[in-house]
C-alpha cells in the first residue's frame, strides 16, 4: 500500500487506537503526509503493530493521547522514518512524541522530535523491549525526558550519532535497563528552528544543526554537505 501526496492528511479524527491513522499487519509506504489534531488512547496520530511502514516528508503535530503515544504507538513493528516531523504532541501518561514496545531496529534518520510533552515518562521517545537508532535528527525540548527506558522486563539500546540530543548523553533516562551507544557527530545545542520545525540558516542566525549531520548524507539548509 502507498499513501502519498497528501492522500492521507488527517485532521481532527478520533478513535480507540490510532486516531489519525491505524495499521495492523500492514507494511505500507507513508509519503509526504500530515497527521494533526487527532485524538485517542493510544497513539494519538498513529497506531502501528505488527507493521513495517516506511514513513516519509511527513509531519506529525499537534495529537493526542490519553495513554501513551501521543504522535506514535509503535507494538512489535519496524518503522523506517525518514525526513519526518514529530512535534507538539501530548500523552497522558507515557511517550510524547512516540511510545515504543518490544519492537527492533527503528531508524529514525533527519527526525526532529520537539516540544513533546508525556505525563509520566518518555516526552520525546519512551521504550519498553525495544532498539533504535537515531541519526541526522533533533530530539529537543521534550518534557519530562528526551528518552526514557521502561525498567521491567527486556533491555533497550539506543545509538545516537551526528544528532542534536538535549542533555546529551544524559537525556537518555535508562533505569539500569539498556545501553545508549553514543556515536561520534552529536551535540546539546538549541536547534533554532523555523516555523516548520527545520533548522535556520539566514544571515542573521543559523542553527547549530547545519553542516553537524554526516558529511556522507548529502545537502543540508546551507547547500553545503
Amino acid at each position: 500500500m502507498i499513501i502519498k501526496d497528501n492522500d492521507c492528511l488527517s485532521i481532527g479524527a478520533s478513535g480507540k487506537n490510532g486516531g489519525g491513522l491505524y495499521l495492523d499487519n500492514s507494511n505500507p509506504l507513508l509519503d509526504n503526509i500530515v497527521i494533526t489534531s487527532n485524538l485517542s488512547k493510544s497513539g494519538g496520530g498513529i497506531w502501528c503493530r505488527n507493521s513495517f511502514p516506511t514513513i516519509t516528508n511527513a509531519i506529525i503535530i499537534n495529537n493526542e493521547a490519553t495513554q501513551n503515544g501521543g504522535g506514535l504507538h509503535i507494538d512489535s513493528s519496524t518503522p523506517i522514518f525518514n525526513k519526518v516531523i514529530i512535534s507538539n504532541n501530548t500523552a497522558g501518561t507515557s511517550g510524547g512524541g512516540i511510545s515504543v514496545v518490544s519492537s527492533r531496529n527503528l531508524t529514525y534518520e533527519q527526525v526532529t522530535f520537539f516540544n513533546n510533552q508525556a505525563g509520566s515518562v518518555g516526552g520525546g521517545i519512551y521504550s519498553r523491549a525495544s532498539h533504535q537508532e537515531v541519526k541526522n535528527s533533533i530530539l529537543y525540548g521534550n518534557n519530562p525526558q528526551e528518552v526514557f527506558f521502561y525498567d521491567i522486563g527486556g533491555s533497550n539500546s539506543i545509538t545516537v550519532s551526528f544528532s542534536n540530543l538535549e542533555g546529551e548523553e544524559d537525556g537518555v533516562e535508562t533505569n539500569g535497563n539498556g545501553t545508549v551507544n553514543w556515536g561520534q557527530g552529536n551535540i546539546n545545542e538549541p536547534p533554532l528552528l523555523d516555523e516548520n520545525y527545520r533548522p535556520i540558516y539566514t544571515e542573521e542566525a543559523q542553527s547549530p544543526c547545519v553542516d553537524t549531520g554526516d558529511p556522507l548524507m548529502g545537502w543540508d539548509a546551507d547547500n553545503t554537505p
